[in-house]
C-alpha cells in the first residue's frame, strides 16, 4: 500500500528572529501566538456580541476603542502586535466586534522627547498618500492648540471613507514617562483621551507598554 504525501509548502525566511521584533512582513513566519492573538483581538469593539451592522457608532463601556499589551521586556508584545493581530486586522477579523471590516494603520509611532511631534509625522504619514502635501509642522500647531485636533483629523478622513475605520499603533508607551516631559504627557493624554471618547470618532488605538511601568498610568490626568 502506498500514501502520496503532499509536498509542504515551503515558506522563504527563517523564522528565528533572535532580539529582533516580527513585522507585518514577518505575518507567515509568526507562530506559536494565535490563542494570543485571537484572544487580544476580542478584547476590542463590541464585549456583547451585537448584530455588526449596528455597531459602527457604538460606545460605552461594553465597547472598547483601547487595547493595551503588557509585558515585560523582550516577552514578544510588538511581535504580537505587528505580526499577528494587524495581518488579521487587515483582513477582516474586527467586523464582527466593530462593524468595519476595512482598516487604515497609523504607525507605529513611538511617544519619545516629543509625544505631539511624534503623533503628527505618524498622522501625516498614515492618513496623507500625496508625499508632497505632508506637513508634519502644521499637523504639530493643530494638534498643540487644540486637544480635539486628533479627532477631527479621523472626522476629516472618515466623511471621505464612512466604511473604513483608523486604528492607532503606540509602541513602547512608557516612553510618555521616561522621555516625555510633564506638559507634553498631559496634551498627549488629551487628545487620545477626545477622540478615543468621541462617538463619532471611529478610532481605535493598541499600544504596548513594559509591566514595570504600570504603576506610571497615575501621572496621566
Amino acid at each position: 500500500h502506498t500514501i502520496r504525501l503532499d509536498p509542504r509548502q515551503y515558506i522563504e525566511g527563517c523564522p528565528f528572529l533572535g532580539l529582533s521584533t516580527f513585522s507585518r512582513s514577518d505575518a507567515r513566519l509568526f507562530f506559536g501566538r494565535r490563542q494570543e492573538t485571537l484572544e487580544a483581538l476580542a478584547c476590542l469593539g463590541d464585549q456583547q456580541q451585537t448584530n455588526p451592522d449596528n455597531l459602527q457608532q457604538s460606545s460605552g463601556s461594553a465597547y472598547n476603542h483601547w487595547l493595551q499589551i503588557e509585558g515585560n521586556s523582550g516577552a514578544g508584545k510588538s511581535s504580537l502586535v505587528k505580526a499577528g493581530m494587524l495581518p488579521m486586522i487587515e483582513q477582516g477579523a474586527l467586523w464582527a466586534r466593530t462593524g468595519f471590516e476595512q482598516w487604515t494603520i497609523i504607525g507605529t509611532m513611538m511617544p519619545g522627547k516629543d509625544p505631539l511631534a511624534k503623533l503628527a509625522e505618524t498622522l501625516e504619514q498614515g492618513l496623507v498618500d500625496n508625499l508632497a502635501e505632508r506637513d508634519s509642522l502644521r499637523r504639530l500647531k493643530r494638534l498643540e492648540d487644540d486637544p480635539r485636533a486628533l479627532a477631527f483629523a479621523i472626522k476629516d478622513f472618515k466623511r471621505a471613507d464612512t466604511k473604513t475605520a483608523f486604528l492607532l499603533i503606540i509602541d513602547q508607551f512608557e516612553e510618555l514617562f521616561t522621555f516625555a516631559d510633564e506638559d507634553s504627557r498631559k496634551q498627549f493624554d488629551a487628545l487620545l483621551a477626545n477622540a478615543l471618547l468621541d462617538p463619532e470618532c471611529p478610532l481605535f488605538l493598541i499600544s504596548t507598554i513594559r509591566a514595570d511601568f504600570l504603576d506610571r498610568f497615575e501621572l496621566l490626568p
